[in-house]
């Protein structure tokens, strides 16, 4: 009978604990994508057809779990989407047919979110001290949550925000969050600069690797001097300074 709805993100690992009668160690759940649904839908399946494992291409949605004491079970879902069904099969592999928890007439829907950010893809460039806003896009990105930007090769989020000014802000309705990075980095190519993390409403923040962010500034000459009218050579220095 529940959970009704579960929040994940997808690569952390979700612990999901079943209620209802009959619930026992061993029973099997996984969880059934929107698409995966429909199509089932379209060609008149039934739930227990629609639920048959599918083998490696399950893995992307959590896989197969087996049910442990207390009706909790692990879920680690690589593919983002804003609704999965769940599949419950009680008795474990020798026991009941798979049954759908999907909307329907007779019964409620179990569901679970799968959220993710996907954008903006590549390398943003920013200006030390300079206001840079990010359109954030993804899955369940929404007004509320909170990003930062950790620092280049960092393994998690575990480090925080790189700077004082260049910590954690709120993001907008619109997906918008403005950072001022405190100082430069490295790797224009994206090998360094900053990495992206990022915390959906009540989950921990997660780091988005392919969303980078490379800060420019300049370093120098800290002083030249010049005689009116005549040419005096200037050469910026810093990082991000290149010809045009």
């Amino acid at each position: 009978t529940g959970p009704r709805s579960t929040t994940t993100v997808v690569g952390l690992v979700e612990t999901v604990a079943f209620d209802g009668v009959g619930i026992a160690p061993g029973d099997l759940a996984r969880w059934l994508p929107a698409d995966a649904l429909d199509a089932a839908r379209a060609a008149n399946l039934s739930g227990a057809d629609a639920c048959a494992p599918t083998g490696a291409a399950d893995d992307a949605y959590g896989g197969v779990q087996e049910v442990r004491e207390g009706g909790v079970a692990n879920f680690t879902l690589q593919l983002p989407a804003l609704r999965y069904s769940l599949c419950y099969k009680f008795g474990g592999s020798l026991g009941e047919p798979w049954r759908l928890y999907a909307h329907s007439d007779s019964e409620e829907a179990i569901t679970l979110s799968a959220l993710s950010v996907t954008g903006p893809a590549g390398l943003t460039v920013a200006v030390v001290g300079v206001p840079e806003t990010l359109v954030i896009t993804g899955i369940g990105v929404r007004d509320g949550d909170v990003a930062f930007f950790a620092r280049a090769g960092a393994a998690d989020c575990a480090e925080g925000p790189v700077g004082a000014r260049g910590g954690a802000v709120v993001v907008r309705a619109d997906g918008r969050a403005t950072f001022t990075l405190p100082v430069a980095s490295s790797g224009a190519d994206g090998v360094g600069g900053y990495q992206l993390c990022y915390a959906f409403a009540g989950e921990p923040p997660h780091l988005y690797p392919a969303v980078r962010l490379v800060a420019y500034a300049l370093s120098g000459p800290a002083f030249t001097r010049g005689v009116v009218g005549v040419a005096e050579r200037f050469a910026p220095s810093g990082h991000g300074v290149s010809q045009g």
